[in-house]
């Protein structure tokens, strides 16, 4: 099993604490996104609804794993159950049940991240894009319920082998196809923002942190990876042992979803320790060189070195300029010298659009400024583009 102890008997408390660590997370995440909404003064949207709904839907996965460890034999090998029947009942109910919850959950998460991007992007083609991709999910969401019911009939053969007549289809390749269809959801998904939100007029420091954020949807599409590649621990006769890894999978997967489907929403938290006198504080310290939290007056604290001027040197002598006039002085003491006096912009000529080469006036200096107005077409979209987007992140 490699990630799990290899004592069948400790294989389910193995399951049981890493999903609580991971129900843990999830639900600090949410409440930390549920703050940000009030931070943020505005009412709940379909995005986090839909992941108030995925929580409580993943917290039913993670109590149906609890219940096959407690009464399935969930972990233990299956020669260990063979004096416990009824075990094996519960194991195979659970076995059936958990699959329409694990479906429900990620949907719901994959739902909220495309709500988002809709509430984020105004662009009209990125919007169908995002519509499009929600009738995907809803039909694998369906196709997926569908086998977990109708893969073998009747559905109570899942469970009890010895029903006459029971018989069931391929488990393994309608297993490989729904997590392979998930796998290419979870990567477009990952990647569908990021042509839009490189066209929005931010820094790139900051496209790259929302890039970062948005991709990190791709430790989703792992999960879906190694499940594809273990679907041969759905074969064999000790089944209670070999499909743990699975369903700690099947609990991870939609818990981590929603973690990280919160992180973008999570800004105005970072921008209010920001600005608290905790973090002012801390700063401070960190930028004393002697950890008081006095900043020094010189740079590289050469208090003794005459020729550095102190950083918090009193400015004298400025004077605000009129609009029509620029002033140029030098303060020193009580002897004040202009360096230049009547330094003036013939604003006039400048309103009206005349040329200053003419109407000189002699012994004073004239400066002259043309400006050039260029309109280009979108330029106010896309500034409407990037203030919705800051707005409802």
């Amino acid at each position: 099993m490699g990630l799990l102890p290899s004592d069948g008997d400790g294989q389910g408390v193995v399951l049981i604490v890493v999903c609580a660590i991971f129900e843990a997370f999830a639900i600090v995440a949410v409440i930390l996104r549920l703050w940000s909404v009030r931070l943020k003064k505005r009412s709940l949207s379909a995005n986090d609804y839909l992941i108030l709904f995925a929580l409580l839907v993943s917290t039913a996965i993670v109590a149906i794993i609890i219940t096959a460890v407690v009464a399935g034999g969930l972990g233990q090998h299956t020669a260990q159950l063979i004096t416990q029947p009824q075990a094996l009942v519960v194991f195979g109910k659970t076995f059936v049940a958990i699959q329409p919850f694990w479906v429900a959950a990620i949907t719901s998460v994959k739902l909220s991240i495309l709500t988002l991007y809709i509430d984020l992007f105004r662009s009209d083609r990125f919007r169908k894009v995002c519509f499009a991709a929600m009738a995907i999910c809803g039909l694998f969401f369906m196709y997926d319920i569908l086998v977990a019911f109708l893969i073998c009939h009747p559905v109570g053969y899942n469970w009890d082998k010895t029903i006459p007549g029971g018989h069931c289809g391929n488990e393994v390749a309608a297993y490989i196809a729904a997590h392979t269809i998930n796998f290419i959801i979870d990567a477009s998904l990952a990647i569908l923002p990021l042509p839009i939100l490189w066209k929005l007029q931010m820094p790139i420091k900051r496209k790259v942190e929302v890039s970062i954020l948005f991709g990190l949807g791709i430790l989703i599409c792992v999960i879906s990876l190694l499940r594809i590649a273990l679907w041969k621990h759905l074969k064999g006769t000790d089944l209670t042992y070999s499909v743990s890894i699975l369903y700690l999978f099947t609990a991870l997967e939609p818990l981590l979803g929603i973690v990280l489907a919160s992180l973008p929403m999570m800004r105005p938290i970072g921008d209010k320790m920001a600005t608290s006198s905790v973090f002012s504080w801390a700063k401070s310290k960190l930028r004393s060189p002697d950890g008081s939290g006095v900043e020094s007056n010189y740079p590289n604290d050469q208090s003794s070195n005459p020729n550095v001027v102190p950083r918090n040197t009193k400015a004298r002598n400025f004077h605000r300029l009129r609009d029509d006039s620029l002033l140029f002085s030098k303060g020193g003491g009580d002897g004040e010298e202009h360096l230049m006096e009547n330094m003036s912009v013939n604003a006039e000529h400048v309103s009206q659009g005349k040329s200053c080469d003419t109407d000189l006036n002699p012994g004073v200096i004239n400066i002259t400024q043309d400006y050039d107005v260029h309109s280009t077409p979108g330029h106010y979209k896309k500034e409407e583009d990037l203030s919705h987007f800051e707005h409802n992140i």
